[in-house]
């Protein structure tokens, strides 16, 4: 693939509400189409339950100018660049913490294998991520400062492991989550960083389903 120049609109890292909200140390999120990106392309491989009911294909993500910003995002990470584009973002916006994927997932074991490249040059940053692509992360080793929080509601449920591996489900209420012993990190993202591996989300809407 050429030369790729980033539109001027468009923030390779940005701050969506819920990671504006977020407590501790200033986080930026970056995002990729939902599901497909424009041509077709899969997105999130391993998504299964979460298709219809996906935050990030509704409302807000429908505006076109928003629908432009994460194709390009995903334009950039098909580039060879794309590591030391973001090297140059990371150090602009000086970024202590980033969640990679507010929308879209590891498409391919290439593209995590940046992510790891990025997170590499930038040991004092903390990276995390939720995703539903469990056994391609499961098979590359992690830098020890990104952290993987497998999502329910995928292809690959049943490669999570709830003793042992940090994950996330959806509930319909507070009180449904809450009864199951999960922490509740609907508001503040910050609560999945924290001692308690089962992380919980509430669904607002009439569909259960699982999404981060």
């Amino acid at each position: 693939m050429g030369p790729w120049k980033v539109p001027f609109f468009v923030e390779i890292l940005s701050r969506n509400n819920k990671i504006k909200a977020m407590s501790g140390p200033k986080t930026f999120n970056f995002g990729i189409p939902a599901f497909k990106e424009a041509s077709g392309r899969i997105t999130c491989p391993m998504a299964q339950k979460c298709v219809k009911g996906c935050y990030a294909t509704k409302g807000f993500f429908r505006m076109n100018n928003v629908k432009d910003s994460y194709q390009t995002r995903y334009e950039l990470t098909k580039l060879e660049s794309f590591v030391g584009l973001m090297a140059i973002e990371i150090k602009r916006k000086k970024a202590k913490r980033i969640r990679i994927h507010d929308s879209g997932d590891f498409y391919s074991l290439e593209y995590l294998k940046k992510w790891c490249d990025i997170a590499d040059r930038f040991p004092r940053t903390k990276f995390y991520f939720y995703t539903k692509s469990v056994a391609m992360v499961k098979s590359h080793v992690m830098p020890s400062n990104m952290t993987p929080i497998f999502s329910y509601g995928g292809k690959q449920d049943s490669l999570i492991d709830p003793k042992k591996d940090r994950h996330a489900r959806v509930f319909n209420s507070e009180s449904e989550l809450k009864a199951a012993g999960y922490i509740d990190a609907s508001k503040d993202d910050a609560r999945a960083l924290g001692r308690s591996k089962r992380i919980g989300l509430i669904f607002r809407g009439n569909l259960k389903t699982s999404f981060a």
